[in-house]
């Protein structure tokens, strides 16, 4: 889900993990328990509104750095992690231009919270939501002959994603203790 698009907005990603801290065991740790590069895409359907109708489409790549976790099983665990994305937002209009719009950058940063298990070794599901505050609010405005130009849509100050998955562990370590 986009959090910089005027409606939800559907999309896909893909990651790679570095894991720092143990892996085994229950309890809580503290630090730098892992690392995720993340890619991201995501594509609105058609947003309309009185004067017009149009797309938008976000994509970025991220930083996620995990500084606590709470192992509740040996395969379960949360991690509260901060993310920071760099990327584009594009805004196109269907039958209308939105001038002003090409494709423009977009940063943010934010708090997130996963949920992670790892039901048969190396499979796991991934669960994740977060607060999203872009660091660059974008304009996408209607620019029609007969008009004056018009404000079709603005980035809000403050947004949120979520997304869930399936995941491989590729390589694992010897002291890992999952089954």
């Amino acid at each position: 889900m986009s959090p910089a698009s005027p409606s939800v907005a559907f999309g896909g990603a893909a990651f790679a993990e570095l894991e720092l801290g143990p892996n085994a065991g229950t309890g809580m740790s503290l630090g730098l328990p892992t690392l995720r590069l993340t890619a991201r895409y995501a594509r609105t359907a058609t947003v309309h509104r009185a004067e017009a109708a149009a797309q938008f489409d976000w994509g970025a790549l991220g930083l996620e750095a995990c500084f606590a976790r709470v192992r509740l099983a040996p395969r379960v665990d949360w991690q509260a992690c901060g993310a920071f994305d760099a990327g584009f937002l594009r805004g196109q209009g269907d039958e209308l231009a939105l001038t002003r719009t090409p494709v423009r950058p977009w940063f943010s940063a934010g708090p997130l919270l996963r949920f992670q298990w790892f039901f048969r070794r190396p499979w796991f599901f991934d669960a994740e939501a977060e607060l999203v505050v872009p660091l660059r609010r974008e304009t996408f405005v209607l620019d029609q002959p007969s008009t004056a130009p018009t404000i079709f849509y603005e980035v809000a100050p403050l947004g949120g994603g979520a997304g869930i998955g399936l995941g491989f562990e590729l390589g694992d370590r010897d002291s890992d203790l999952r089954p």
